[in-house]
Parts: C-alpha cells; structure tokens; sequence
C-alpha cells in the first residue's frame, strides 16, 4: 500500500510496517548477516549525516534507518522544523548507496520521548547513536546485541546552525533593507 504519492521513487527500499520490518531482520541474522540500525530526523540532508550512515554501514552488512515523521520532529525540535517533509527526506535517504532500508518512526508521546518501538520490533545486532542520554542506551541496550556511539560531526555540519546561519543572514538583509528605507525618507 503506497503512502505517499511519489512513493515508487523508494519503494524499493521503505518498509513501513515494523512487523514486517522484523521477519526481515530476522530473516538476515538467520543467514549470519549483521543489521544496524540507526535513526534521525535527517532534515537537510548533508554531509555530515552521509558520513554518519556510512560509519553506521561500516559496522555491519545491512543497515536500517528511522526517519522521525514530521509530528516528532515538532514534538522535540525547535518551532519551524521540520523544514523536509518525510516524505523527501525518505526519498533522499534511498538515494544514498549505503542505506538499505528505511522506515518511519513516529511512536512518541506528547512530550516528543521515543517509545522504542522499531526496536523492540526489528531487535538488531547493532543501534548505532549519537549524542543520546545514558538513559536511552540502556534501554536501548535491551533490545539489541550492542550500541555504539559516534562521535558527533564537526560543528559546522549541524543541521540547526546551518537553518539559524541562513535565517539570521535572511533577517539581517531584510532589516538593512528596511533601515535604507527608513533613512531614504
């Protein structure tokens, strides 16, 4: 069943139904395969979150990212965002080489906290992370073999300062403007 209309654009890879998604991961670790995981928001997909995946693929022989959906991304981020819709970030996300399969993840609660439900779902060898609380990696740590954190990428590749480098730079053109206005009269 197509969710969203240029879903043949990924189809190949998108695989929305977590149980589903188990058998799969299943069906790979009964061949001695080993899945990761990771998830994120990935809006504005840059090179530093390419890097990330790639890291994340270097671990094992299949990986499986989570997108967020747009209703968690505004539960937990700041107002505005997401600023790419699910939809094309999935799709962008089934461009890259090193991705294999990607899902959804929108079981959160009114607070924006993750439930863990692809996990508990899929339970793969290895949950890939970044910059999560201790908290979260033990829990995390119950439903898959290892978790392993990566070093956060250079400042310059977060995703939140190039969106606040890019407004203030907006606001600042669009306020010079106005005080030239302003001093023209």
């Amino acid at each position: 069943m197509e969710i969203y209309p240029n879903q043949q654009r990924f189809s190949k890879k998108f695989v929305s139904d977590y149980g589903k998604l188990g058998k799969l991961v299943e069906g790979l670790k009964s061949v001695d395969l080993v899945v990761v995981m990771t998830i994120g928001s990935w809006d504005g997909l840059h090179v530093g979150h390419t890097r990330y995946l790639e890291e994340a693929k270097a671990r094992g022989d299949c990986l499986i990212v989570g997108v967020d959906t747009d209703r968690a991304i505004e539960l937990y981020k700041e107002p505005g965002r997401p600023l790419v819709a699910e939809e094309f970030r999935i799709e962008m996300l089934a461009n890259l080489e090193c991705v294999d399969y990607i899902t959804l993840v929108g079981d959160v609660d009114d607070q924006g906290n993750w439930q863990y439900g692809l996990v508990k779902a899929t339970r793969p060898n290895i949950f890939i992370v970044q910059g999560y609380p201790p908290e979260q990696v033990a829990q995390l740590q119950t439903y898959c073999d290892q978790v392993i954190e990566l070093p956060r990428q250079e400042l310059a590749f977060s995703t939140t300062r190039m969106f606040r480098k890019a407004g203030q730079a907006y606001l600042a053109k669009i306020l010079r403007a106005a005080q030239e206005e302003d001093s023209g009269d």
